[in-house]
């Protein structure tokens, strides 16, 4: 493990953790990293826990996860995360815990968690969400917790409380057919 929380570390850059090839878990919260460059997780392809929580990312490279396929948990939580690419996550298919509340995100592009089938748990509370696709949790057959409040553009019939339970969780996707279906006029 290496830990660094509450530094003053402002980017991670692609050379800082490459002899690291064994590391299990990267622990960097509560820094002001504003910058993640694309190759910086490249050779630590056996990390399992990634804690970014608490600093000042803006964006995460669609292909910064490329090989970590043994991640298991990613803390994205309180940045100013703004967009995520369908292609970020598209690698990490141990992820069990995902947690990116707290940013900027408006949209969750619809794919995103198709190769993470072993999700757990997703925390998108407290961002600025304003839709979500009727299939963002299909094939999902380990969910146990959804969290959505804190998103006033959201229906508030899906942001009242957390989805804890598999019948929660199957009433989230009926109700996220029912709100992205187009409206008619």
């Amino acid at each position: 493990m290496l830990s660094l929380p509450n530094n003053r570390v402002e980017s991670l850059p692609r050379r800082l953790l490459r002899k690291q090839t064994k590391l299990l878990e990267f622990d960097a919260r509560g820094n002001n990293i504003q910058h993640i460059a694309t190759r910086a997780f490249r050779k630590n392809t056996k990390l399992q826990r990634l804690r970014l929580s608490r600093n000042q990312l803006t964006e995460i490279s669609p292909t910064l996860f490329k090989t970590n396929t043994d991640l298991r948990e990613i803390h994205l939580d309180y940045n100013q995360i703004t967009k995520l690419s369908p292609t970020t996550f598209l690698n990490c298919r141990q992820l069990k815990r995902l947690n990116l509340e707290g940013n900027h995100l408006t949209k969750i592009p619809r794919g995103i968690f198709l190769a993470s089938t072993r999700l757990v748990e997703v925390n998108l509370s407290n961002n600025r969400l304003t839709t979500l696709p009727n299939d963002l949790f299909d094939g999902q057959l380990y969910l146990e917790e959804v969290w959505l409040n804190g998103n006033p553009e959201l229906p508030s019939t899906l942001t009242l409380g957390a989805y804890v339970n598999p019948t929660s969780i199957n009433r989230l996707k009926q109700l996220l057919d029912v709100f992205s279906k187009p409206k008619h006029v």
